[in-house]
């Protein structure tokens, strides 16, 4: 570890490689922490995809979303395969229906998909009965007809006739 004027600098010892690079806070107790740190970069991208494939029906049309997502969001793909992987591994059942409707409303987004997987889970809860039809007769009801000079009247206008 050095101190580099405002910033700290985190170095393997061994290696002498740089971990770490951060800017050093005259805030009192404030964490200094780079989104990076958090992620599991043991794996990577390409591998992630792949393991995402393999949770998805076998199609074309599976590649052809998470491929989408990706080229969509290429600097957060691994957060939206990590997304992706975790809908597919927790809800298998609901997949290919959830592929379908974001394939066919255009939605290439991981929360669009755990969006629509929510949905279908809370529809599969509380399932909506079909409406029961009472009739298919038409009904006739006799409307009265006013003139329209009766309201213009009643409005406080004068009528042209």
């Amino acid at each position: 570890m050095q101190i580099n004027g405002k910033q700290l600098i985190i170095v393997d010892s061994s290696t002498g490689e740089i971990l770490a690079k951060h800017t050093i806070s005259s805030e009192k107790g404030k964490l200094i922490k780079n989104t990076n740190h958090a992620r599991d970069r043991s794996k990577s991208i390409e591998a992630l995809k792949q393991y995402v494939l393999s949770l998805f029906p076998n199609d074309e049309e599976s590649r052809r979303f998470i491929e989408e997502i990706c080229h969509t969001y290429g600097r957060y793909r691994r957060d939206q395969l990590l997304l992706l992987q975790k809908i597919a591994e927790e809800y298998p059942e609901l997949i290919s229906t959830a592929l379908k409707q974001c394939v066919r409303d255009k939605l290439y987004s991981a929360t669009a998909f755990r969006d629509i997987v929510n949905h279908l889970k809370r529809q599969q809860l509380n399932p909506i009965s079909e409406i029961q039809e009472v009739s298919t007769n038409l009904v006739s009801i006799p409307v009265e007809t006013r003139n329209l000079n009766t309201y213009i009247e009643r409005m406080g206008g004068k009528v042209n006739e």
